[in-house]
């Protein structure tokens, strides 16, 4: 991590310093010989040539070209002129020019009447093939500023100055309200996840679904991450004109619709400054956590409604085992009885109403009630009576949870 703050400290002027390496040069050097038909030669700061179609040149010193440096000017000699500079032939050097310095030059070797003509196209060329190195190094230290801005607010040791000049390098403002989901993502076609997918084809797969998020929500102040294998996380920028939540909603259903994958998500809670998000991140988690134990595929869970859950997460497990050996209550939540199991939800999430849950069921009333009666059977239990309900939902939670 010291390096990489070194990196973002020096910034950009420090890679142009490098950006001459003789391994680009030499290609460089050899595609644009093949363009132009004639010995090309790429020569850094110091007059060291890096690159040339000419390897017997290379880690040689080009002689005769200071004032391409010193004036970036281009030069030519003629067969007569190089006679007396060593390590200089025939041809046209000009300078290779960058944000108004002079990084290096490009040599032409041949008659300067004949190669005239193709100097500024060579000079064009190879600028041009910086320009995209210099992209791509800008890119990536963006890419590698954000991870560590990420790492550091997540799982870091707080610096107050360190992470105010990370969010400063990433254009992101700590002080604004913003609101921590934590997205599971799951491949439909896939029986785990994401063990049976290629890890590089799934790694598309969520950047894809990074890019919908960022195209769907189109604020630069929310912060969407990858955190984990299959799990992507946003800090979402809160407006006041609706509720997180709601704005949620839009975007799990814009998600569902543009892609053949399950979205399960966890919300933490609103968040302001790097302690609160931390802490609403880490809420997320869990609650994504306890809806993954709970046999959730998808839906959004709510860590705010999640208190009877984290509750039992505190209860040791000899006290779960020691509870559930009743042999009535053994029977009841044998995997057997999956279909009660389901049937107690369903009763619980409608309060107990039996015309609403026999309709969610998609099932009779008489069938619904015939369930019931065996829960009653088994477990001495009356599913129908709010005491009763709740702790047969509890046994299902904490052996869920445990």
């Amino acid at each position: 991590m010291c390096n990489l703050y070194k990196m973002i400290g020096i910034g950009i002027s420090g890679r142009l310093r490098n950006m001459l390496d003789h391994r680009m040069a030499q290609r460089i050097a050899e595609k644009t010989t093949d363009i132009c038909g004639y010995p090309v030669t790429i020569i850094d700061s110091s007059g060291l040539i890096i690159g040339s179609s000419d390897r017997s040149r290379i880690n040689t010193i080009h002689g005769g070209i200071d004032a391409v440096f010193q004036h970036k000017q281009l030069i030519e000699h003629d067969e007569e002129e190089v006679k007396d500079i060593p390590g200089a032939y025939a041809g046209i050097a000009c300078p290779i020019v960058f944000t108004d310095n002079v990084i290096g030059a490009v040599g032409i070797r041949g008659n300067p009447d004949i190669v005239r003509g193709y100097i500024q196209l060579i000079k064009n060329q190879v600028e041009m093939m910086y320009q995209q190195r210099l992209h791509f190094e800008l890119s990536k230290i963006r890419s590698d500023a954000f991870d560590l801005f990420i790492q550091e607010l997540l799982y870091g040791q707080f610096n107050s100055g360190q992470m105010k000049s990370l969010a400063q390098v990433n254009n992101i403002n700590l002080d604004l309200r913003r609101y921590a989901f934590a997205i599971k993502v799951t491949d439909k076609t896939a029986r785990t996840q994401p063990d049976n997918l290629d890890h590089e084809k799934f790694l598309e797969v969520i950047h894809n679904v990074i890019d919908s998020i960022t195209e769907f929500l189109q604020e630069p102040q929310t912060i969407v991450c990858h955190t984990n294998n299959d799990i992507v996380s946003i800090f979402k920028r809160h407006h006041d004109a609706s509720t997180p939540m709601e704005e949620f909603e839009e975007l799990y259903e814009f998600l569902k619709r543009k892609h053949d994958l399950q979205f399960l998500v966890g919300a933490g809670g609103e968040c302001c400054g790097i302690t609160s998000m931390r802490s609403a991140y880490q809420g997320a988690h869990q609650a994504l956590s306890i809806a993954d134990r709970l046999g959730y595929s998808e839906g959004i869970l709510s860590i705010q409604d999640l208190f009877v859950e984290r509750i039992l997460l505190e209860v040791k497990k000899e006290v779960v085992d020691d509870i559930t050996l009743d042999p009535s209550l053994i029977q009841f939540l044998s995997p057997r009885n999956k279909g009660l199991h389901e049937t107690l939800y369903c009763l619980c999430d409608n309060d107990l109403n039996i015309t609403q849950t026999a309709k969610k069921l998609y099932i009779h009333r008489n069938t619904l009630l015939y369930r019931l009666k065996k829960m009653k059977q088994i477990t001495g239990l009356d599913p129908l009576t709010f005491r009763h309900a709740m702790t047969l939902l509890l046994l299902l939670h904490m052996q869920k949870l445990s």
